[in-house]
């Protein structure tokens, strides 16, 4: 787990989620959101976000469900993912049609 330790860290982690409670308000019934964690990309519904004050710093996490499996490391792939917020360097939202077709399709928005 990474937990974040300093100033900068911790407005990191409030940048991201204010940027996805803006997100959710203006579209209450879901969206697919690209999020980019350094090298990689993940595709999924954000479904939850998880902050909690710990003795070894602050930890937050966002939980997203995606139609793609992806492993995380632990040799069992899943569509349910939670991703360490200090990893997120950028959100956004997708709006391209194939793309929300095809979540619909897997009733994940």
């Amino acid at each position: 787990m990474i937990y974040a330790n300093t100033h900068s860290e911790t407005q990191h982690i409030d940048k991201i989620l204010n940027q996805i409670k803006l997100l959710t308000d203006q579209n209450p019934k879901g969206f697919v959101a690209e999020i980019n964690c350094n090298s990689i990309t993940f595709w999924g519904v954000i479904t939850d976000t998880h902050i909690s004050e710990e003795k070894e710093g602050k930890y937050a996490i966002v939980k997203i469900k995606s139609p793609i499996k992806y492993d995380m490391g632990n040799g069992k792939p899943s569509n349910f993912l939670e991703i360490n917020i200090l990893s997120i360097s950028s959100i956004r939202v997708e709006n391209d049609k194939f793309i929300i077709d095809l979540y619909n399709k897997y009733g994940l928005l």
